[in-house]
């Protein structure tokens, strides 16, 4: 899982980034330098998330799907 696609998921499910934090069993303080791309997202941690997270190949597709259009309609108005 990349940086961006975990970003999508945030916005997606509104979640906080302690809360991102709590499911990858990570601190708040790692999460926000992820964020920041001050640090990447290590395969340990975006494996935990895809398991806590239930990420199967289709439900990530909707997800992402989800948030394209999400993002079109904003750009829109």
């Amino acid at each position: 899982m990349t940086e961006e696609i975990l970003h999508k998921i945030r916005v997606v499910y509104g979640f906080t980034q302690a809360e991102i934090a709590q499911y990858a069993g990570v601190t708040d303080s790692y999460i926000n330098q992820v964020f920041k791309r001050k640090r990447t997202l290590s395969e340990k941690v975006s494996h935990r998330l895809i398991k806590e997270l239930n990420l199967t190949p289709d439900k990530l597709g909707r997800i992402l799907q989800h948030y394209e259009e999400t993002v079109s309609i904003r750009n829109t108005i």
